[in-house]
């Protein structure tokens, strides 16, 4: 098979915070995703898969629900299929795009894929995926709540499947679209004076992980950590960037260092 990339595009990047209780789409950003995606595909031979979050089209309902806590083991039923069919929304919404603009994307629901234990990816039929590259598709993922051995269900992230993904068709290259410009040295929401680590070995993550533990300001919503945690996995490189920021996408596509890098 031909080399593959992994492209994770973040909740954040392609939602905005429902505010109002209502999820919302940048759609204007999913635009400009497909269109740079659309151009690199045009001339490069490599197969890609694709992954995005939920943002406030998973994580409203998923908390409304108790979805995420591994000690519940009675999940409420209609609050699974709720947050699922909100999830393929997203899903839909994110294809109808890309599918505008060439893309060929096809997606496929990870909890028709995946078993779970205690939250952790335990089985994942991945032929389609395989055969879907070989075809030419671009195959689509997304965070999702799935069946678990131990508690009924549980949130199977897309970071999660990135990971898993990456090492099983051995990945070239991983890429993780955030909304801010990469890993910093402290929270840049809340530290005007936080730096972007440009390059970063995968053997120090443990030690960036433990650094955001003592940061009581940093990261409240665990997402940065969680993406590390995943990525400290990874045998490839991996780029962590702006994917609000026009262009960005394509250049890292193309090969050129955007925001940090993590590094065997």
């Amino acid at each position: 098979m031909e080399k593959i990339a992994i492209v994770k595009i973040g909740g954040s990047v392609i939602t905005y915070k429902a505010k109002s209780g209502t999820p919302t789409l940048r759609k204007k950003v999913l635009v400009q995703l497909a269109r740079e995606l659309s151009f690199y595909s045009g001339f490069k031979k490599e197969k890609i898969i694709l992954v995005h979050g939920t943002g406030s089209f998973g994580h409203l309902l998923a908390k409304k629900y108790q979805l995420g806590n591994l000690q519940e083991k009675q999940k409420d039923k209609l609050g699974v299929a709720l947050t699922r069919q909100s999830v393929q929304k997203l899903n839909s919404s994110l294809a109808d795009i890309f599918l505008e603009s060439g893309c060929p994307l096809f997606p496929l629901p990870p909890a028709s894929l995946i078993r779970q234990k205690n939250g952790r990816i335990e089985f994942f039929d991945a032929e389609v995926i395989e055969l879907l590259l070989t075809l030419g598709f671009i195959p689509v993922l997304h965070g999702d709540v799935v069946v678990d051995k131990n508690s009924q269900f549980s949130i199977c992230s897309g970071d999660q499947i990135v990971s898993y993904l990456s090492n099983l068709f051995l990945a070239e290259r991983v890429f993780f679209l955030t909304d801010v410009d990469g890993v910093f040295s402290y929270d840049p929401k809340q530290n005007p004076k936080a730096k972007v680590i440009k390059e970063i070995k995968r053997k120090k993550l443990p030690a960036i992980i433990a650094g955001i533990n003592n940061q009581s300001s940093f990261d409240t919503t665990n997402s940065m950590k969680g993406k590390l945690s995943e990525i400290a996995d990874i045998k490839c490189d991996v780029d962590v960037f702006n994917g609000l920021i026009k262009g960005n996408f394509l250049k890292a596509l193309k090969g050129k260092r955007v925001g940090t890098r993590i590094i065997s």
